[in-house]
């Protein structure tokens, strides 16, 4: 069955996504001289290679410093404040009052509006704070499961469902070693190559040497490599080689066989239900992915790889979430209306991908943040309406 579509158009978010650059700030160049590898063997394979922008600073911006290529963001935090996270951006310079440590337990409402939460502070004593307006931002599982657990917003019977990631596939390419190059260092490639299907993302290994020798150790079948295996690999990929990955990413079909519910048995350590999750991916979606993992290979191999192969088996990203409560204009087919108030629930928003109505074929982080700045600046406007 063909699920509606988004209630808001691009046109409506585009302020938004201009909104989120010039907060976090935005790279302009950062690539390493092998980005034109990819670029080349990309022309070979009749695709366009296109640089991409990372929420890294390549100069000094509103006091944080730019970045000095160490290579760890994509694993650690930044020494320097170059990776611009949400600590590093609207964290630090919003007003708020910042309750660490703490737990929600359960959204509270009443006469159909949202009044407030339960939390377990740092001490593990159940807390209750009043509130106008309950905004969720939980990422798409644990959203999903805060909600059926309070018993809220769920009239449509709908909440949980519709659970999306984005499909993966990942490789890589060994490339000759032509001696000591001082480039080296520099951790980013930063190119792309879109296509109808999804984008493929062109890399630099991660430089932790154990994380490196983890990977290197993975087989596709079987146990992990080890002794003289294992040390053969790691002399051909620190000393012999040099070595370029790829992701691509794909649209995630929603389907009934993936989405969050609540555990009868299990619980978490805050003694709620815990989320159990189901995972399937649609035929068409894992086609999708083979296709443009295809297409990958075939510009690893026109930029001059000498051997490629699997980083890892993973056809899903999971870190990516999106989907449990479908914004729609009827209640009756989504969770929350365009504005992400709950249909069921005045003043209870979601905030985060859990309204998304599809994953899209491209990492969406960038769409969240602008959607959460979107919802909050209709909540502002309805405050100050009274409406709220």
């Amino acid at each position: 069955k063909e699920l509606p579509g988004w209630p808001i158009s691009l046109q409506q978010l585009n302020p938004y996504y201009d909104e989120v650059q010039r907060e976090i700030g935005i790279s302009t160049l950062l690539a390493h001289p092998s980005a034109a590898w990819i670029e080349n063997g990309a022309r070979k394979a009749g695709l366009r290679a296109l640089p991409i922008p990372r929420a890294i600073l390549s100069s000094d911006f509103r006091g944080r410093q730019a970045c000095t290529y160490c290579g760890f963001c994509g694993s650690y935090g930044c020494e320097v404040g170059a990776k611009s996270s949400t600590l590093e951006t609207f964290l630090r310079d919003a007003r708020l009052t910042l309750r660490a440590g703490c737990r929600v337990t359960r959204l509270l409402a009443g006469d159909g509006r949202a009044n407030g939460v339960l939390f377990l502070d740092e001490k593990r004593r159940e807390q209750r704070a009043k509130a106008r307006v309950v905004a969720v931002a939980c990422s798409a599982i644990e959203t999903a499961r805060l909600l059926l657990a309070s018993e809220v917003a769920n009239s449509s019977g709908l909440l949980g469902k519709n659970l999306m990631f984005a499909t993966l596939a990942s490789g890589y390419g060994r490339f000759p070693r032509g001696g000591a190059d001082p480039s080296d260092r520099l951790p980013f490639i930063d190119r792309a190559v879109e296509q109808p299907e999804g984008v493929i993302l062109f890399q630099r290994p991660h430089p932790n040497p154990i994380f490196e020798a983890e990977k290197l150790a993975w087989n596709p079948s079987g146990p992990p490599a080890f002794g003289a295996e294992l040390k053969r690999r790691m002399r051909e990929f620190f000393h012999e080689t040099r070595t370029l990955e790829w992701e691509s990413f794909s649209d995630f079909a929603p389907h009934a066989g993936c989405e969050v519910s609540l555990d009868p048995e299990v619980k978490d350590p805050a003694g709620q239900p815990a989320a159990r999750v189901r995972i399937g991916v649609h035929p068409d979606s894992l086609a999708t992915s083979d296709k443009l993992a295809a297409r990958a290979r075939e510009v690893m191999a026109a930029s001059g790889a000498t051997k490629q192969g699997q980083t890892s088996d993973e056809r899903v990203y999971t870190v990516l979430q999106c989907g449990t409560a479908r914004m729609g204009v009827d209640a009756a087919t989504s969770v929350v209306n365009p504005a992400c108030e709950a249909h069921d629930v005045k003043g209870l928003y979601v905030a985060d991908s859990s309204s998304f109505c599809s994953s899209g074929s491209a990492p969406f982080t960038f769409t969240i943040m602008a959607n959460a700045l979107r919802v909050g600046a209709g909540i502002i406007e309805r405050m100050r309406k009274r409406e709220l």
